[in-house]
Parts: C-alpha cells; structure tokens; sequence
C-alpha cells in the first residue's frame, strides 16, 4: 500500500477489497455446489421422505395421542406393511404383465421396423433360426453394457439406501437440524429462517399429499381404461401412468407412449381407442383432478411448473426432471416469502406459510 495514499483512500480500497473477496468466495461457492449437485439432490430427496414421515407421525399423534417416537415407528410400519399387502395381492400380477407389457412393445417396435422398412442388428437367433455371429468386439461391447447396468443398478440401490436411512433421521428430530440450519446465518436472520424453512416444510408437504392423491387416482382411471377397451397389460400401465404423474407437466404424456405402442399392435381401431382414453384421462386429470387436489394443497402456475421442469432437466438431468415438482414448490415458497413479500414488501401467497 503506497504510505501517500490517505486515510479515506486506504479505507476505499480495503472496502473493494472485502467486496472482491466477498465476490470470490460466492463464486467458489456456486462451483462447490454445481459440483455436488448430485449429493444435493440426494439429499433433498431424503428431505421429502422425511417430509412423509413427518405427516405420517403427524396423524398418528393427532388421532392416537401416540409419542412422536412411536407415530414415527408406526408410520415406518405401515408404509412397509402397505407395500408388502399390496405385492402380496398384485405383485405376481403386476410381474407378469410387465413381461406381457415388455412383449408387447417389442412386437410394436418390430412391427414399426417392418411397416418403415427399418431392420436393427440382433444378436442370437432370428426369427427364422439363422444365428447372428457373435465377433469378439461384439462380446466386448456386450460384457462392457452387462458391466455398466451393473453399476448403475448398484448406484441406484446405494443411493436408495443412503435417501431412506437419511429420511429417517430428519424425520427422528427435525427441530435439530432446522436449527442447526438457522445457526449458519447471522442472529438477526435466524428467526426468519426456522420460519421460511417451516413454511417450506409445509408446503412441501401439502404438494406431496396431492400428487400421491393425483397419482392414485391417474393410474385407476389409466388401468381401468385400458381394461375396458381391451389393451395387454392394463394393470402395468395403469402402474406405470400413476408413477410417472409424479412428474408434472411432463410425466402424463411419457406415461402415454407406452398405451399408443401397445395399441398399434391392434390395428387402427384400438389405436383410436387408446388415443380417446388417453385424451380422456388427461381431461379429467387437468380438469378435475388436479383443480380439486390443489384447491386444499399447493397451487403452481401451470407455466412456472412447465418451465421449471426443462430448467432443472437441463441442469441436473433426468434426476431434475423426476424432482422438478418439489424443487419447483422449494423455489417458489423462498421467492415469495424471501424475496416478494419479506424483502419488496408485496403482498404474496406463500402456501406453506399461508396454511400451516
């Protein structure tokens, strides 16, 4: 520092530098997170089990003056024990007609391959017994595909395991670790975050509670349909529209290739039958199913959760798009509360704060 320099020049130029340290250590900050994005995700994930836990322990206390311990426990075992009654009634079926489902849609691609005059490599006997030679680059590659669904089929359960373990213990204390995160901001500020991380609890956990309404509604009204006009399969489909309504926006209308394939297998009558119980469906999800679930949870903007889910897709991938909902719930209930009405002074809906 030159010693000519003055008192108000020295305390500028110490001023600029807090600033560009200040600016420093928030960029290093976005490039950690931006590398864990993957953790963080996890970790969100675990959040919303918690979430689940939590209500589940909730209505347990509520209704059976329980201990929180003990509406946790139970909450535990009857998730499991719901899961294991309904494997038990559904589960050999929901097996063989995913096979029958599998089937399906390969005669559907096969029979696209020929109308379109296309022709894919198969290794193994083709439909007339000629053998396709296996070559030694082509049990490379075949080992080095076995090797990768390996891994990505270890990662999954690994990670499965790490969500649900970690759920559990933010449901077991919650109030811990909501302090824990206020104790990581300024006194002044603390009060506001155990606030806003209630109101995004809440919110998160009312957004939760209508899609799982949603998602069972979605799925009977797919599977009966499908039932009705004659579709292969009808219960794996009406399993795999329910999960796949978990995905807003987005996840109805992946749910229904799956129906328009298999229709193709009956000729252009069931292809127009299928395309009505698909329009039909999507009808009474957009309609009515979604306007009355939201009407007592969480309403998002139709378009602030389109766009959400191909921003958070482009970001994180296909893990985004599958938590784009709660991620969505998560940004909305920090701008409106943090931003619009805390920091601007408008007033604005924040759902979790609003209808704790």
């Amino acid at each position: 520092m030159n010693p000519s320099t003055t008192p108000a020049e020295r305390a500028e130029e110490a001023r600029f530098l807090r600033r560009v340290l200040i600016a420093a250590a928030i960029a290093a900050l976005a490039l950690v997170l931006w590398r864990i994005t993957a953790p963080l995700l996890m970790i969100f994930a675990a959040v919303l089990l918690a979430v689940l836990l939590d209500a589940g322990a909730a209505l347990f206390t509520r209704y059976l003056g329980l201990g929180r311990r003990w509406g946790l426990a139970l909450t535990g075992l009857a998730v499991l024990g719901l899961l294991a009654a309904v494997f038990a009634l559904v589960g050999n079926q929901v097996v063989a007609q995913m096979a029958e489902f599998t089937e399906a849609v390969r005669g559907a691609v096969r029979m696209l391959e020929q109308r379109f005059g296309l022709e894919l490599p198969r290794l193994g006997p083709g439909e007339n017994g000629e053998g396709t030679p296996l070559s030694t680059q082509a049990i490379t590659g075949f080992l080095g595909q076995a090797v990768t669904i390996g891994t990505v089929i270890f990662d999954s359960f690994f990670t499965l395991v790490l969500v649900v373990v970690g759920g559990v213990y933010l449901a077991a204390q919650p109030g811990l670790y909501r302090r824990g995160l206020a104790k990581l901001f300024p006194r002044t500020r603390q009060a506001q975050v155990e606030e806003t991380a209630g109101a995004v609890g809440e919110a998160l956990r009312l957004w939760l509670l209508g899609q799982m309404i949603g998602m069972v509604l979605v799925g009977l009204a797919m599977g009966l349909g499908a039932w009705l006009i004659g579709l292969p399969a009808p219960l794996a489909l009406g399993l795999i529209a329910g999960v796949l309504e978990f995905v807003p926006i987005v996840g109805p209308w992946v749910a229904a290739v799956p129906v328009v394939l298999l229709a193709l297998t009956g000729g252009v009558e069931m292809l127009l039958w299928a395309v009505g119980l698909i329009l039909l469906v999507q009808q009474l999800e957009g309609n009515m199913i979604t306007p009355l679930v939201q009407r007592r949870m969480v309403h998002i903007p139709p378009a602030v959760m389109l766009f959400s889910v191909v921003i958070f897709g482009a970001l994180f991938g296909i893990a985004g798009v599958i938590l784009s909902g709660p991620l969505t719930v998560l940004a909305y209930v920090l701008v409106a509360k943090l931003y619009v009405r805390d920091t601007l002074r408008h007033e604005a809906e924040v759902p979790g704060a609003d209808r704790a």
